[in-house]
């Protein structure tokens, strides 16, 4: 899994089950990528109550917002679609999984259901609050524009 747009969703669907603003809230998970032979923990979206806020400048220099949810971006309706029909087939045991590794592997297996040919995710390609596990760096953010990731785990945070 190395698009952006499924790595995007992934952390959709991590956020979906696994944030404050969920059932499972007392269990909070950040991405593990490769990003050109580094690895780094954060976040690839900015989600906040079952959305993706985005923060940019318009035609006139004034800071606004771009919320993102599933009644008009089509990159989230497919995810939330897809992971709906999962739910239904097997259950609703996502939120009670206590085994990062097994959270990995069901999430992907919901990602890989997803039909991405005809959609964008309208997101920015950014990894937010970067933490190198290399190198022990911390950024803002991170772009993650013509580099080469790869997801490879996910990591407990108590924040």
């Amino acid at each position: 899994m190395n698009e952006i747009i499924k790595l995007q969703a992934f952390d959709v669907l991590l956020k979906r089950f696994f944030s404050e603003n969920s059932i499972a809230k007392d269990k909070k998970f950040k991405v593990v990528l490769q990003i050109d032979n580094r690895l780094w923990t954060g976040d690839l979206i900015n989600w906040n109550s079952n959305s993706i806020v985005e923060e940019y400048v318009d035609g006139i220099g004034v800071i606004d917002r771009k919320i993102h949810y599933k009644g008009i971006s089509p990159f989230l309706s497919e995810i939330h679609n897809t992971s709906h029909e999962y739910i239904k087939q097997h259950g609703d045991f996502l939120r009670k999984l206590d085994d990062p590794r097994l959270i990995y592997n069901t999430l992907r297996e919901i990602v890989d259901m997803i039909d991405f040919s005809d959609i964008d995710s309208e997101i920015d390609d950014v990894l937010y609050n970067p933490i190198s596990l290399t190198d022990n760096i911390e950024l803002p953010f991170l772009s993650l524009r013509n580099s080469e990731i790869t997801l490879i785990a996910i990591k407990g945070t108590n924040h």
